[in-house]
């Protein structure tokens, strides 16, 4: 039998494929998970396999991360369904495959919506009910890729993460940064962050 060591902790994922990665990684040790993506029907069928594969309860919902409305309710879901979030991972991103002279300006702008403010909501809202629990993790995974505006988001959310980091210090509350790469996979470099901290707690 698989030890699951994120038994009795509930995690809130954000993001597409991304996310249903580090879903299943999460609920596969143990964990509790609202899966939260734009395509609402998609998010919830995955969310409906990855329980039948770990045993885990895992529950999908319709997010568009960069409105914090919407946020909001996804939050408020989660904890109605499993309880408060114990741990929050910022992973929804969007990016631009081309020259960055070719990006049309409505792209460049919706992945500094999704990228850094989806990032910006999700602290906003969870973070403030860490604090008053005395304690929670935020895990922001900053995109990989190499063209120009997905660079400068992941510089952003790095910059921003290191000034909430700091301003939390004390609290209980944990702000971490995971960049995937090729030897770094997404959903095992999340579930390795989230397992340290929760031994560090």
């Amino acid at each position: 039998m698989r030890t699951r060591p994120l038994a009795g902790t509930v995690v809130a994922v954000t993001g597409g494929a991304a996310g249903s990665a580090i879903a299943e990684a999460v609920a596969g040790a143990g964990a509790a998970v609202v899966m939260g993506a734009v395509d609402g029907d998609a998010v919830r069928v995955a969310a409906s396999v990855i329980a039948g594969r770990t045993g885990a309860a895992v529950v999908g919902a319709r997010l568009d991360v960069a409105q914090a409305e919407w946020f909001s309710a996804f939050l408020e879901h989660a904890e109605s369904e499993c309880g408060p979030v114990d741990v929050l991972v910022n992973s929804a991103g969007v990016e631009w495959a081309g020259a960055f002279d070719d990006e049309p300006d409505e792209v460049a702008q919706r992945q500094f919506a999704v990228n850094v403010l989806g990032v910006v909501n999700g602290m906003k809202l969870a973070i403030p009910g860490m604090r008053r629990r005395g304690g929670g993790h935020v895990v922001n995974v900053a995109g990989a890729g190499v063209a120009a505006t997905e660079v400068a988001t992941r510089c952003a959310v790095r910059g921003y993460s290191a000034a909430v980091r700091a301003q939390v210090r004390g609290s209980g509350v944990r702000v971490s940064v995971v960049v995937p790469s090729e030897r770094r996979p997404v959903a095992a470099a999340v579930l390795g962050v989230i397992l340290r901290g929760r031994r560090a707690g």
